[in-house]
């Protein structure tokens, strides 16, 4: 074999190398706080699990039709429009349906999306989960003009919340702890972007999330 042979076998074999890298890479899955994603689509869970110990949920778990529970982040720009999906639900259900959220901040690529996590936690703790969830959807920003320490402060004050009592909230460890813990057990069950909406324990796929509970609650009627 001539030298001229073996260099254009070389060149064509490190072609096929670098454009299988290339192809492999660029077609890889995004990453999440879990660094990993599996196809768990079929899976179904626990109710009382997903909602956890301490749930900020809209109605009572036990008695509703329906049970929804999402891992949402704050800074998330289609957590935000799902978000007016949830409050029509929630208007047009009431107690019927449970909407239970779950803090999945993707700290990775939303630099206020923790803060914001902690915050409403704080908000939590005077009853006041909802209220404060919807203030932090109303004013969400990117980074280029992100929410800081004050913000949080002056939506606390106009839902009339003890804002001392907030403060320190807001700076306990404890609070964060609960945000971290959501974040680790949306891990365990591989939640990978947000918003990521389980109902009644069965990972929804996407798609028109107010027609699919209404087609849930008349099959439910319908039994």
């Amino acid at each position: 074999m001539n030298s001229d042979k073996v260099f254009y076998i070389l060149v064509t074999a490190f072609t096929v190398l670098i454009f299988g890298g290339i192809l492999f890479f660029a077609t890889k899955p995004s990453s999440s706080n879990s660094g990993t994603t599996l196809d768990v689509s079929s899976k179904e869970y626990p109710v009382d699990e997903l909602v956890g110990s301490s749930p900020n949920t809209s109605a009572d778990v036990k008695k509703a039709s329906v049970v929804i529970v999402e891992f949402g982040d704050f800074q998330c720009p289609a957590c935000k429009t799902y978000w007016s999906d949830v409050v029509g639900i929630k208007e047009q259900f009431g107690d019927k349906v449970a909407v239970v959220y779950r803090q999945f901040p993707l700290t990775g690529i939303h630099g206020y999306a923790f803060d914001a996590a902690v915050a409403s936690e704080a908000a939590a703790k005077q009853g006041k989960f909802f209220e404060y969830h919807d203030a932090l959807f109303k004013n969400q920003t990117d980074d280029t003009n992100p929410l800081k320490k004050e913000d949080y402060i002056s939506f606390a004050k106009d839902l009339g919340l003890n804002v001392e009592q907030f403060e320190k909230d807001l700076t306990d460890d404890a609070t964060k702890t609960e945000v971290r813990e959501d974040m680790e057990y949306g891990n365990t069950i591989r939640v990978n972007s947000t918003p990521t909406f389980f109902i009644d324990g069965k990972r929804f796929e996407g798609g028109n999330l107010k027609e699919e509970i209404n087609r849930i609650i008349s099959s439910k009627s319908g039994e």
